[in-house]
């Protein structure tokens, strides 16, 4: 797939000077082969790699597609199943205000800004069911509901870009969430 987009843009693997990746919170095996594929590639190519959250991904889309201000609060809200959110809050310049957290809707609802802010991710209709006096206050964007690769590209430039960037470890998988599934042993 790697290999089609870059001929679709007329690029080669050469063409390459960094790559970017969301590395959770998400699904168990996709982090993983994810995280696993760019890894890869970044060793062979020798290129250096930045990591975001997907939640920091889908709050740079809402700002770029000009649904967001760059100055609004905007707090992404991912539907995390089991009556649970990914959240993570974002200030001007889409700057995050702490880590991605799993929270009870209950408990997301009381992390809402006190101002008006933008909330975006497949979590809005969660939280406003759960939350209804919160649609007075919050301004969901149902444009994009989940991360674009585009602001995933946009996040590394600006990274990579910045005068104090140092090449980072190479990323690992953001579980916030412990597995579900637990192997035989894990039962006994």
């Amino acid at each position: 797939m790697v290999t089609a987009v870059l001929a679709d843009a007329n690029l080669s693997w050469a063409d390459l000077g960094g790559l970017g990746v969301t590395h959770g919170p998400g699904t168990f095996t996709g982090l993983r082969v994810g995280l696993a594929a760019a890894r890869g590639i970044a060793l062979v190519r020798r290129l250096p790699i930045a990591a975001f959250s997907s939640l920091h991904a889908l709050a740079t889309g809402a700002v770029r597609a000009g649904v967001a201000g760059t100055s609004e609060p905007i707090l992404a809200v991912s539907d995390a199943r089991r009556g649970e959110v990914y959240v993570q809050a974002f200030g001007p310049g889409v700057r995050p205000l702490g880590p991605p957290e799993l929270l009870p809707l209950a408990t997301a609802a009381k992390r809402v800004p006190a101002r008006e802010a933008a909330v975006i991710g497949t979590g809005v209709d969660l939280l406003l069911t759960a939350q209804p006096d919160l649609i007075a206050r919050l301004r969901p964007l149902r444009e994009q509901l989940h991360p674009d690769a585009i602001d995933v590209a946009s996040l590394a430039l600006a990274a990579m870009t910045a005068p104090d960037w140092v090449n980072p470890a190479p990323p690992r998988p953001l579980y916030i969430r412990a597995p579900h599934a637990a192997s035989r042993k894990d039962k006994t």
